[in-house]
């Protein structure tokens, strides 16, 4: 027989094994259809018991949202942002914080807009037919495309994303690059033979996928990587105030640095040394081409000590920087774009920036004058302030119109501002290339 102690001792135990119980039951309970069943495959959405968003074609302006492989991610896209909406909604009818189940938590300031409004597509629909799909319902391909769900495993292939590099896609079967870190490739000549009406692909991350080795291959990446400008009108609003407050486009220097986090934060005293570095060898082109090494000498050290002193004052700033900017040098007026947390003047990092080039100037010197007030609206949902989202915009728009533009390496926000700059200046030049033909 069992003493008292090991009686009390097995109860214990159960009891808590019924209370784990009951806590998942709950948490199984919340999820509703989004619960995952065996073998990472999912229970199906039951898709006559919810209401269809007005939706068009759009992007998603709020958060980003996490990666998931495929079948998970086409079933969170068709779920979740009607669970957004259906919160939203409940919020403004009771004015009370909705909690938004785990499954869809990322969503949670899900900001929808069409992509036309944020990217400027025409160059690549002259090339690339491109369909606007109306949402991200799976229903969506029977009424656009004539696909019944129930023949979706005969009509459409889909690639499936087991992980972030799954697959590494070649565009002949003679190029013989590595896969990188991509787990296996595909040839487009396989999806080319395969029988489906519709190719779906994931989320097709990471910058390598594609193994081109053509010359007609990679001339049409180059032209489509500088054919996507931002031209969201209020952001194109904004940049054109700035803009013309900095002297006009290529009358400036542009100019990203990035500080937030990863890799970026740990080399970030690397990337200041580097930019210092880039910047001093353009202002000392600058200055051979135009004037004597003793006046230089002689005016710049009065003008740097004068213009460094009105660092808290960039109004004032900025109109006497362009009194000096002929001067060429460490006056050259310069716009720097970057996703510094603190002030860009009362971040220590920076402060060697500001202290070498005093004409330095950024998105929040401007902000203080309510140059992108006009960014501070409210989204269609009535409910979300876009600002938040359109400044880093406005941030890259600027950058892009300056001559030259110096970014941080490996970033592919400088990445993306270079290629705006490239395809500008290359229009004001008249020097743009014309695809093979």
């Amino acid at each position: 027989m069992r003493n008292k102690g090991q009686r009390k001792k097995m109860w214990t135990g159960r009891r808590r094994k019924r209370r784990r119980k009951k806590r998942r039951k709950r948490r199984r309970k919340r999820r509703g259809s989004s619960k995952l069943c065996k073998g990472n495959s999912m229970k199906p959405l039951n898709m006559t018991q919810r209401q269809t968003p007005n939706m068009r074609k759009r992007a998603n302006l709020g958060p980003g949202i996490w990666w998931k492989r495929n079948p998970i991610n086409i079933h969170r896209l068709d779920y979740c942002p009607d669970i957004s909406e259906r919160n939203a909604l409940e919020e403004k009818r009771t004015h009370t914080s909705v909690k938004m189940e785990s499954y869809c938590y990322d969503f949670r300031k899900y900001t929808p807009i069409r992509f036309d409004k944020v990217l400027d597509l025409s160059a690549v629909e002259k090339i690339i037919p491109i369909m606007h799909r109306e949402d991200l319902h799976q229903r969506w391909f029977e009424t656009a495309l004539g696909i019944p769900s129930k023949n979706n495993t005969t009509m459409i292939y889909t690639l499936n994303d087991n992980a972030r590099y799954s697959y590494r896609i070649y565009d002949t079967r003679g190029n013989t690059e590595d896969l990188l870190n991509y787990k296996y490739r595909i040839d487009i000549d396989e999806l080319r033979a395969r029988k489906e009406k519709l190719l779906f692909f994931g989320s097709v991350f990471g910058s390598t996928r594609l193994a081109l080795s053509t010359a007609e291959n990679k001339a049409l990446r180059e032209h489509l990587m500088k054919s996507l400008p931002l031209n969201h009108e209020l952001v194109i609003q904004s940049t054109t105030k700035i803009v013309g407050k900095l002297g006009g486009v290529a009358k400036f220097v542009g100019v990203h640095v990035r500080t937030g986090d990863g890799i970026f934060k740990e080399r970030l005293n690397d990337t200041i040394v580097q930019m210092k570095m880039k910047l001093e060898n353009f202002a000392a082109k600058v200055q051979t081409d135009r004037y004597s090494k003793e006046d230089i000498e002689y005016n710049m050290a009065q003008a740097t000590a004068f213009l460094i002193s009105l660092q808290s004052k960039p109004i004032r700033l900025l109109q006497e920087c362009k009194q000096h900017s002929h001067y060429g040098d460490r006056l050259n007026i310069i716009y720097m774009a970057t996703d510094s947390r603190k002030p860009p003047r009362k971040n220590p990092v920076l402060k060697d920036i500001f202290a070498t080039f005093p004409c330095t100037f950024t998105l929040a010197d401007f902000a203080s004058q309510g140059d992108i007030d006009n960014l501070k609206v409210i989204h269609t949902d009535g409910r979300t302030r876009l600002d938040a989202m359109l400044i880093p915009m406005v941030d890259a728009v600027v950058a892009s119109r300056g001559k030259p533009f110096v970014g941080t390496r490996s970033s592919t926000f400088s990445i993306y501002v270079r290629h705006m700059n490239e395809a500008l200046l290359a229009t004001m030049e008249g020097t743009e290339t014309s695809l093979p033909k």
